[in-house]
């Protein structure tokens, strides 16, 4: 496996979890990483498949959490990330030890140039659906 996990507790969703104050917009963030080639971004997509579900599983206040494939590039994926606010995203999913396990070995990609990593984060407008 070429971005390890490490497994952590297992939190479970329910309707009486609150993960958000009213008032309070979403945070988002879009991240497209562009892999050297096919055959790196395939191993990319194997490693991210069982993180997503570790993120699914353990993190109640990530909302999405999803990888697109271009349909204009075949070496080129958009991640999806929606949390409940900032602070969510913050000191929760970057603080988790499976992300660090994840980040590093992503970092190791982009230092041997298999990836070139773009992201840029927003707050949701309230104006439109998702």
């Amino acid at each position: 496996l070429i971005l390890g996990l490490v497994p952590g507790p297992k939190q479970e969703r329910n309707n009486t979890t609150k993960i958000h104050d009213a008032g309070e917009k979403y945070f988002l963030l879009g991240v497209t990483v562009t892999f050297s080639s096919d055959e790196v971004k395939m191993r990319f997509l194997n490693a991210f498949a069982p993180y997503a579900t570790y993120v699914r599983e353990n993190e109640p206040t990530t909302l999405s959490y999803e990888i697109f494939e271009s349909d204009k590039d075949s070496k080129r994926v958009f991640i999806f990330e929606r949390y409940v606010n900032k602070d969510a995203y913050i000191n929760i999913h970057r603080s988790s030890e499976s992300f660090l396990k994840f980040r590093s070995n992503l970092t190791a990609m982009t230092e041997k140039g298999d990836a070139v990593i773009e992201g840029h984060s927003y707050l949701e407008s309230g104006i439109g659906y998702i």
